[in-house]
Order: structure tokens, then sequence, then C-alpha cells
């Protein structure tokens, strides 16, 4: 038995059943819809669904928009209607997202800190690593990612050569800057901070300048859904 379509208004864009929702670690979200209108105005509601525009019927479950893309799909019935499949990306969330810690461990060698020297000095720092969504053209800034600046102070030093543990007593930050470009081409200002720590074997505090600066943003991979961009970070 043949499907019998009723217009409410002649020639306006009919959805069919629900929407298909997919998500992604960043957040982003896919909405996939078929629509349907009488084959003659299906080039009127093309000219309405192109590439970046509004999603028709609203943004939901995205928080900020949902935005077409890729180019939206026609197939034509042979009963009088078309069926125009779409499909739109937006963001349930604006932070990063699928947050992973990785622990680096170094050694600096030969440090001098006034006549005294650590022949090998070992430390540890975070790497931070996730996933975020964010419109593109759009920056993207450490501050940005709502992250504890604790999460990327240096910890376990240990002067290995002598065993002997250094304990931080207290931080200089940005006593110097450096201009730098980053992942997007935007002028920034990285901050080095310096460390005050407690020797056990000289039994005194010393200011050391360790070569800690504040983190920077590095882009692992970026793929691109029109309005809406996906990053996978490290932030380090």
């Amino acid at each position: 038995m043949p499907q019998i379509i009723y217009e409410k208004n002649a020639g306006e864009l009919i959805p069919q059943g629900g929407r298909s929702v997919s998500t992604f670690p960043s957040g982003l979200v896919r909405v996939d819809q078929t629509f349907i209108c009488s084959t003659p105005n299906v080039a009127t509601h093309r000219a309405d669904l192109k590439i970046k525009e509004d999603f028709p019927g609203g943004f939901e479950p995205a928080i900020d928009g949902l935005y077409i893309y890729p180019e939206v799909q026609e197939n034509r019935r042979g009963d009088g209607f078309s069926e125009l499949i779409a499909s739109g990306y937006g963001r349930t969330a604006d932070t990063l997202q699928n947050i992973r810690k990785q622990v680096f461990t170094g050694t600096l060698q030969r440090t001098s800190v006034g006549t005294l020297y650590f022949t090998n000095l070992f430390y540890s720092r975070n790497i931070i690593n996730g996933f975020i969504a964010i419109k593109d053209g759009d920056s993207l800034s450490v501050e940005d990612l709502g992250l504890d600046d604790q999460l990327f102070v240096p910890f376990n030093l240990v002067n290995i050569d002598d065993n002997y543990e250094i304990v931080i007593t207290s931080i200089e930050f940005n006593y110097k800057s450096q201009n730098y470009i980053d992942w997007n081409g935007d002028l920034r200002t990285r901050y080095f901070n310096r460390i005050n720590f407690y020797n056990t074997r000289w039994g005194s505090e010393i200011s050391f300048n360790f070569p800690w600066a504040s983190p920077i943003i590095k882009v692992i991979n970026s793929q691109n859904f029109g309005v809406f961009k996906e990053l996978e970070i490290s932030v380090s």
C-alpha cells in the first residue's frame, strides 16, 4: 500500500522519525535525520540546507548550535516526494574531555647552583592528554582548559649521584617570560619559574633556576567537521 503523506503547508520540509545521535571523545556530537518534501520544492530547501547552516528542528542535544556537515544527500523516491538526508555537528561540552595523565621523567646534568653542582638531578612532571571540540577559527589557550596549575609543577626531585632528596619549599612564578607562536599561529607568552628548595644534605634553602616553563598546547590530531573542529591535544 503506498505511503500517504499529509503536508500541513504545501511544499514544507517534513522530518521523518527520530534523530540518530553519535558522540565523540571530545564531546562532539553528530545528528543524522531524514526529511521529505515534494520534489518540485527540493531546490528551495537545499538552498537552506547548505554546509555550516543551522540544522533544521533545533540544536539538541548540543549546547551551542548544531550545524550541517557534510553536504545534504538527496533521494528522489518516484512518488512525487524526495528525501533529504542531513547530518549536523555540535558539541555537548566545551572543556577538555577524556583526560589522561602521563608522567614524564627526566634528568638534568651538570647543573650549577652557585659553586655547587648536581651531576645528575632526577625529576618528574605531568603531561596531560585529552580531546576538545572547538569552533573552527577559535583560539585555544591553556587557561581555556581550566586545568589546575599544580598539575604542571615538577616533583620527585632527587640528586641521583648522592641520593639526597630535594624538597620544594616555594615557587617564584613568572620570573622570566618568552614569546612564542602557538599551535594556531597566535602569538603568546610563556613564563618560566624559579624553584626554591631544601636539600637534606646541605641543610639549607637554595634558589634554583629549574628549566620549568608554563605549559603549552601541542596538537596531536585535528579533524574538521564544518563549524566545529575536534582536537586531540597534549599539554606540558
